[in-house]
């Protein structure tokens, strides 16, 4: 973490014009700070998870999170991400079993929404 932050300031410093957009770093920088700086100077971070390191956040009793970080809807499947939201500071997923030009083909849909159910992720709460 410390390496991390003596290289990447001292690049900063030799090459001011130089724009990072992503940001891609193994699970040694999984830390709150990171993901924090990161927003403030809007860089995409692309950082390997601790693994356990899941945190104590509560989410709505339909659907979990699997080691990925991604979405696990009421039938355990993985749901798709459908985008950032960077003003709302969040991410949006939707229903794996539907898209956008026929809508949901689930057996039981979960939502009476016409491309199923989505659900959006607070940044704020967990950057991770």
């Amino acid at each position: 973490m410390l390496s991390l932050l003596h290289s990447f300031l001292t690049m900063k410093a030799y090459l001011p014009e130089f724009r990072i957009e992503k940001l891609l770093l193994d699970s040694a920088q999984d830390t709150y700070p990171v993901y924090k700086y990161c927003r403030q100077v809007n860089i995409t971070p692309f950082i390997d998870l601790i693994p356990g390191h899941t945190g104590h956040f509560t989410y709505k009793d339909d659907f979990t999170i699997d080691d990925d970080g991604v979405l696990i809807c009421k039938m355990g499947l993985r749901m798709h991400k459908d985008g950032y939201e960077a003003a709302k500071h969040r991410a949006k997923y939707r229903c794996p079993k539907a898209n956008r030009k026929y809508g949901c083909f689930c057996e039981h849909p979960c939502s009476p929404a016409k491309y199923g159910r989505t659900v959006h992720i607070f940044t704020d709460d967990n950057p991770r």
